[in-house]
């Protein structure tokens, strides 16, 4: 077992110990499956969203994009920079643990919770709620790709800089917000003047939630909103590499 995967694995465990948000990141968008999924309303076309069903639209990438939002701003900058702060993060500097190692331990076990949450929410949907599957797989595994890199870059790149938990914790909050607007969770993008909808499909959130919801529906993704999630992947990735300090 290489050096990432033991990390990993140690990282999970502590994680694992969390009583409070991880369960939450679990349990919230499931619940939000369930609670706009139960009424036969979700089911029906609804000319509000082009004739299309809630369930098989915008219900699974609402969940999908809460999830995400929920680990990227909230909980992976929160315990990277507790590491900092503790000086825990001084401590692996004296062993062969590079940055890159630390980040990349971080960033799986973050994008594994995320599927843990996908597939609870495609179980329970499928099973009792009538949801499909992706109707385009193979544009879907492109936009999750893109759009997690995207997303949990961004935090990754908190989480090096950050000297304080509170001061991660703020600038994930403070990024927190703003996202989940712009990706429609507040307020349905179709109910957004269109100026307002277009700037959320190039804020990172916004586009992750948009491509794969494309996907789900079977089109293609716009493409210069995949190019704008593989730009900020690979441009906050290089950043949270140079700037991590130990301590």
């Amino acid at each position: 077992m290489n050096t990432l995967a033991k990390f990993t694995w140690v990282e999970f465990k502590l994680l694992a110990r969390d009583m409070i948000s991880i369960p939450l990141t679990l349990v919230i968008p499931l619940g939000l499956v369930v609670a706009f999924g139960l009424p036969d309303s979700s089911r029906r076309p609804d000319p509000g969203l082009g004739g299309l069903t809630a369930i098989d639209s915008v219900l699974p990438t609402l969940a999908l994009t809460v999830a995400v939002a929920v680990l990227a701003f909230t909980v992976l900058p929160t315990y990277l920079t507790m590491y900092r702060e503790r000086r825990l993060l001084r401590r692996l500097a004296t062993t062969p643990v590079k940055p890159s190692t630390v980040l990349g331990a971080q960033l799986l076990i973050n994008i594994g919770l995320v599927l843990v949450s996908l597939g609870l929410v495609l179980v329970v949907g499928m099973s009792a709620l009538g949801m499909h599957l992706p109707r385009s797989v193979p544009w879907f595994l492109v936009s999750m790709v893109l759009g997690l890199a995207a997303v949990f870059s961004i935090s990754l790149l908190i989480a090096s800089v950050a000297k304080t938990a509170r001061g991660g914790s703020g600038w994930g909050f403070l990024l927190f917000f703003p996202s989940m607007f712009f990706a429609g969770v507040y307020l349905p993008k179709e109910a957004m003047p269109d100026v307002l909808a277009r700037i959320g499909d190039f804020t990172p959130l916004g586009a992750f939630r948009q491509t794969v919801q494309d996907a789900w529906l079977g089109e293609r993704p716009e493409w210069l909103m995949l190019g704008f999630l593989a730009a900020v992947a690979a441009g906050c990735a290089a950043a949270a590499a140079k700037l991590f300090r130990w301590e």
